[in-house]
């Protein structure tokens, strides 16, 4: 119980807020278990590793097996509850870490902070991709460390173990470098507006905190190009995030001012009208900016223009996952950087002194609280998408599974063709009102989709046991017979010739 009572008041707040926030927003995520999409290829995996630069989660996965031992051949399990255990005080002492560096004071600030990264559509989306939750939290936690080292003590060796644990978060996941790069900027902004700072002496700031950021990823090129020769296994393309650096300096220098469109206009992250409310906070948070530099102006010339340089790299770090990916488009689960503005303006709100900004900090705080709303009422409009959408998919593989073994002739023991796989198109399936959720990244889909995604027939095998023996070829003499072969579900699309089941979709 000392214990307990020594903890920094805002660490505890910061703790019990995550815990109400992650049942409010995503408690039917939480306890009720969906798997279709990834989630259903890698329901007892952690994803892709190695061969998509994430060595670090084939170590974890590895370690978890040694640790808790195998069973049925399995290292892990996508258990969502399980998850939680683990994200509550990852999540916790990652956020808890971002208020102590940046000396945030006011238990609402933490509160909102913790709110605003729980209810994002970024944990909205990580329980569908609930195989691999725990490692991403890991992953996040590791990038904030590194970043909190970095900074927090200016010694060689917390320089060394923060660069090493940035490039770790690399390897679990390669977009959260972005809140690592986000929060040393953030700090080297408040150091430069809370003390004289000689041009010398930013200089070698800069070059302190610049050579660490880019170590981070030196080590992580490194490490994946040993990963790659140990295991031999190559690397996969997804979103380019498993080559960066490989494009030319060039085609990542065009995409720097994607990032700055992408600050003013992250759609994809804060969509609806949150979107709104995302202008409002960034204008109250450009607002506070020039309210700092007239300060800063009485103070010295230096000063202002070494804090105007700063902020205008701001947006460029938050969204340097667009640079890192070349300019792709980005999903849910690789934006999470952009909440990064919201620790600098809480920073900002606490740290101008003048009663002409207390009506500004109370819209900007209001705008906060909107958002928060606003994500936790349509995290729940996601998840019940996302029940719906998997017991309709679940009811209708049912009845195809009925009508195949009811066929004229089938026996178990036949192989199963799926003529035209991937084009079922059943004029009787509409997706239920939920237009929106198209707006957001994968796996937020509708029925019709997900009747014919990649990972159906591990969806068939785990929620309705069936696998089939499966055969693709189709034999000459049958091709005629095939032809006329009606559409599923229509009378006659279902059929057994020569010992061979097809289903013509």
């Amino acid at each position: 119980m000392d214990f307990i009572k020594k903890l920094d008041s805002r660490f505890k707040t910061i703790l019990m807020t995550t815990v109400v926030f992650l049942l409010m927003a995503h408690g039917m995520a939480i306890f009720y278990k969906l798997s279709f999409h990834d989630e259903a290829y890698y329901l007892f995996n952690v994803g892709a590793t190695v061969k998509s630069g994430r060595w670090g989660l084939e170590v974890l996965k590895k370690l978890s097996g040694i640790f808790f031992g195998r069973y049925g051949g399995s290292d892990v399990y996508s258990m969502p509850v399980m998850s939680c255990i683990y994200i509550i005080p990852l999540i916790s002492v990652s956020l808890y870490l971002i208020v102590k560096l940046l000396d945030i004071k006011k238990m609402l600030s933490c509160i909102m902070l913790s709110g605003l990264f729980i209810t994002s559509f970024f944990f909205a989306t990580l329980f569908l991709y609930n195989y691999t939750a725990s490692y991403y939290i890991f992953g996040i936690f590791l990038s904030v460390a590194g970043g909190y080292l970095i900074c927090a003590w200016k010694k060689y060796y917390t320089y060394i173990i923060g660069t090493i644990l940035m490039g770790l978060s690399l390897s679990i996941y390669q977009a959260f470098y972005p809140l690592a790069v986000s929060l040393i900027l953030i700090y080297f902004i408040k150091e430069v507006a809370e003390n004289k700072v000689s041009c010398g002496a930013f200089v070698k700031k800069g070059l302190y905190y610049g050579s660490a950021v880019v170590l981070a990823v030196i080590l992580y090129f490194v490490s994946v190009k040993v990963s790659v020769q140990l295991t031999g296994i190559p690397l996969c393309s997804h979103k380019n995030l498993d080559q960066m650096g490989s494009a030319g300096l060039m085609t990542y220098w065009h995409t720097v001012p994607l990032a700055y469109q992408k600050f003013f206009n992250p759609i994809v992250f804060f969509p609806l009208n949150i979107i709104y409310l995302y202008r409002l906070i960034l204008l109250v948070m450009i607002l506070l900016v020039i309210f700092k530099s007239v300060k800063l102006y009485k103070s010295g010339k230096l000063s202002l223009l070494q804090f105007i340089l700063l902020n205008l790299a701001l947006p460029l770090a938050v969204n340097s996952i667009y640079v890192m990916i070349a300019g792709q488009n980005a999903d849910t689960l690789m934006l999470i950087g952009q909440l990064m503005i919201f620790p600098y303006f809480f920073w900002l709100s606490e740290n101008i002194e003048t009663p002409k900004i207390k009506y500004l900090n109370a819209i900007g705080y209001l705008g906060v609280f909107m958002v928060i709303w606003m994500f936790c009422r349509w995290d729940n409009v996601l998840h019940l998408h996302a029940v719906f959408m998997q017991q309709r998919a679940i009811s209708y593989f049912t009845t195809l599974i009925s009508q195949i073994k009811n066929t004229e002739g089938y026996k178990d023991e036949y192989p199963v063709v799926f003529l035209h796989e991937a084009k079922l198109n059943d004029k009787n399936v509409e997706n239920l009102p939920f237009a929106w959720t198209s707006k957001i990244p994968i796996p937020f889909f509708g029925t019709q989709v997900l009747l014919n995604d990649y990972s159906r027939r591990d969806f068939l095998h785990h929620w309705l046991a069936y696998q089939p023996n499966s055969v693709r070829m189709v034999f000459s003499e049958n091709f005629t017979t095939l032809m006329n072969i009606p559409h599923y579900p229509d009378e006659g699309s279902i059929r057994v010739i020569n010992n061979v089941v097809f289903v013509n979709f």
